[in-house]
């Protein structure tokens, strides 16, 4: 440990600051104490990239804009300020694995230069001593507006986003190589909105959106050239005045594909519908709640007991799943008070987990869980505080195994 606080405060005289975080472990959660990792005006949760060292990272607003600030999920927490250029319009952060154990980071912002011109799409290569390897790159041409990103086996990343004229977005595709390198860009579809990246079992890249002019939701083949097969599935949601999309997924397990969406009601209420298909005809949305049943279900992870679970009325918020094959398909989520984990199979909730009960604050955002190869599962999530800024919470199964 004296070591690893040797060398971040080396880093700390290029990335001006090297601190620990307010120290706050809580023991409340199934897999034993979450650690704090710091606080945010923000309801995002950190992004994580499990490895040797778990690399946590997350953009955190202060008095001069933002700072683009990363740690390792160690108790204490020693945070860094990375020397990424950031403004005070920084979001969605999302990290990937990249060679040589460094990370893919790609974020939203606007560019320092043109601040009036919308959000842009960036990209940097993180070291896994939180140095950076590649400086922040644009990788987008025009204003952005949601973005996806697909982790490959060999460590390459395939990023589309929906961005152009507000009024008439289209979709477009740019693969960044193991080593952070853009290839060109590529534009796939017209008139689209909301994109959704997954791998099918037997590997195959899926892309989902919603067609702007109608909502009409359209699934089709994710090649590096364009795109292949496209399909209409044939429904859309309804949307009240107010009502707002907040989060779009897609997911598969051994037999199904699933949507799974994320909506803000105008009275505040956060709702996760789903949506799934055997290969044939796309099931109507449904919206998702929770009941826990006696007995024990087998996650196949290591993640310690779970219970069998089916729909019920302990209704899901803020709702994200985990990426990668699996067959299960497993939903970090809001369970009226709780935050838990739930597993869906063939088209159903199958089992669940309470990872922490009565939670003192609702969710202000989804949680992000990912796992490593062994089979350990890594969650971060953002709550109100005390203290005014949200809590970045973060915890993992490798503390019951040690």
């Amino acid at each position: 440990m004296r070591r690893q606080f040797f060398f971040l405060c080396l880093i700390a005289l290029f990335a001006a600051g090297c601190r620990t975080a307010p120290s706050e472990v809580l023991p409340d959660t199934l897999w034993g104490p979450s650690i704090t990792l710091g606080y945010a005006s923000q309801n995002a949760a950190p992004a994580v990239l499990p490895g040797q060292e778990t690399m946590a990272l997350w953009l955190e607003p202060d008095e001069d804009g933002s700072s683009f600030r990363a740690a390792w999920a160690t108790e204490p927490v020693l945070t860094v300020d990375l020397p990424i250029e950031v403004t005070g319009q920084a979001q969605g952060l999302q990290v990937a694995p990249a060679a040589r154990d460094q990370a893919h980071a790609i974020w939203l912002d606007v560019d320092p230069a043109d601040p009036g011109g919308g959000l842009q799409l960036w990209s940097a290569l993180i070291s896994p001593r939180l140095v950076i390897a590649r400086a922040e790159t644009a990788i987008s041409e025009s204003r952005v507006n949601q973005v996806a990103i697909l982790s490959h086996a060999d460590d390459s990343l395939a990023v589309v986003w929906s961005g152009g004229f507000l009024t008439e977005p289209s979709l477009y595709l740019r693969q960044i190589d193991p080593l952070g390198r853009p290839r060109l860009p590529v534009t796939l579809v017209a008139d689209a909105q909301w994109p959704a990246l997954a791998h099918g079992p037997d590997g195959t890249r899926y892309l989902y959106w919603f067609r702007h002019t109608t909502g009409e939701i359209h699934r089709a083949i994710l090649r590096d050239t364009g795109l292949a097969d496209i399909t209409p599935l044939g429904f859309g949601l309804s949307f009240g005045a107010g009502d707002r999309l907040t989060g779009f997924y897609a997911a598969h397990d051994a037999t199904h594909s699933y949507l799974i969406l994320n909506l803000a009601r105008l009275n505040g209420d956060q709702e996760v519908w789903l949506s799934h298909s055997d290969g044939g005809a796309w099931s109507a949305a449904e919206r998702l709640g929770l009941t826990l049943d006696a007995g024990a279900y087998t996650t196949g992870f290591n993640g310690g007991s779970a219970n069998p679970a089916r729909q019920g009325d302990q209704r899901l918020a803020w709702a994200s799943p985990l990426h990668g094959a699996s067959s299960s398909v497993v939903l970090a989520a809001q369970a009226g008070a709780d935050l838990a984990l739930v597993y869906l199979q063939a088209g159903a909730i199958v089992g669940a987990q309470r990872i922490s009960a009565n939670l003192p604050y609702a969710l202000i955002g989804p949680p992000v869980i990912v796992s490593d190869r062994q089979r350990h599962l890594y969650l971060t999530w953002a709550e109100p505080s005390a203290h005014g800024p949200a809590r970045l919470r973060y915890i993992s199964t490798r503390s019951i195994t040690r």
